[in-house]
């Protein structure tokens, strides 16, 4: 699956060179830093060959934004919000630190939100 947004706010205009779009949205040093550090898995297949699995663009946005509204509803850590996404709905999200609020995640079936898939 190609990579779609630069920055996690929205899919890239349909106009745009993929290449274009991959680099913005994957070289940029803060986000690839972060995706080789905590969105690759390795999963050993059938007869023991390793596989190497990488999040979608989808999922690094999500978990990002779902552990920071985490972090700043329980109020922990700098309160500072990386990536500040939006609900389906196109509501923005956040609240007040320590408010004990959060949200739901969803995904489609068949998303790849399992490692295995």
């Amino acid at each position: 699956m190609p990579w779609r947004t630069i920055d996690g706010r929205g899919l890239a205009p349909k106009s745009s060179p993929e290449l274009e779009v991959l680099m913005k949205g994957v070289f940029d040093k803060r986000r690839f830093l972060d995706l080789l550090r905590h969105f690759v898995v390795f999963e050993e297949g059938d007869g023991g060959k390793l596989a190497k699995k990488m999040a979608g663009y989808q999922q690094f946005h999500a978990v990002n934004v779902a552990v920071a509204e985490t972090l700043r509803a329980a109020a922990l850590g700098s309160g500072e919000i990386v990536e500040r996404g939006s609900t389906s709905r196109g509501r923005k999200s956040g609240g007040e630190a320590g408010d004990r609020r959060i949200g739901v995640v969803w995904h489609k079936p068949e998303s790849g939100k399992e490692p295995d898939t």
